[in-house]
């Protein structure tokens, strides 16, 4: 998993440079327009010439100054400023791990992290890297969308990351 993160994620100050660059964040419909110039990156590493896969969790401050990242860094980003700008107590991170076909027909294990916020119709909007979809029922349903064959475990945060819950074979076979 991502061991380490809660911490330095709860414990996260904002700089004012952050502050003044997502002060006017105040709707949904600015954030999803700022999120639209955020471009999705892969954390990789280089060692001795070969390049590796691995997961650093950027804060919200790296990802502005940076506008780009891979999923966490992108909803750690859109639920700070949906909690801290926007006052959504609402906003919830997701991480899920799960199941999906590949291109070859193969199942295959992944995990995917996600913002969701009541959408004030008794269902969850949701942030995905910089995409903005709508009307989720419930948490179960955003983790089905994205594993249909199976969700082996789905953890969810609060807008300052605190651990909320954590669920392990949610549907599926394992």
């Amino acid at each position: 998993m991502f061991f380490g993160i809660g911490n330095k994620w709860k414990n996260w100050k904002p700089s004012e440079e952050y502050l003044s660059k997502v002060k006017s964040l105040t709707t949904i419909a600015k954030l999803h327009s700022f999120m639209q110039g955020f471009k999705y990156k892969w954390d990789t590493i280089t060692i001795l010439f070969w390049k590796f896969l691995w997961d650093y969790w950027q804060m919200p401050d790296e990802s502005v100054r940076k506008m780009e990242g891979d999923c966490e860094d992108s909803a750690i980003l859109t639920i700070d400023i949906l909690g801290r700008i926007q006052k959504r107590n609402d906003a919830r991170f997701i991480m899920s791990f799960g199941y999906f076909l590949n291109e070859k027909d193969k199942r295959k294990l992944m995990g995917h992290c996600v913002t969701a916020f009541n959408n004030g119709k008794g269902k969850y909007n949701i942030f995905s890297n910089n995409e903005l979809e709508y009307s989720y029922k419930d948490f179960l349903e955003i983790g089905h969308r994205f594993y249909p064959l199976g969700l082996k475990y789905q953890e969810i945060r609060d807008w300052q990351g605190k651990t909320l819950s954590r669920k392990f074979k949610l549907f599926g076979i394992f």
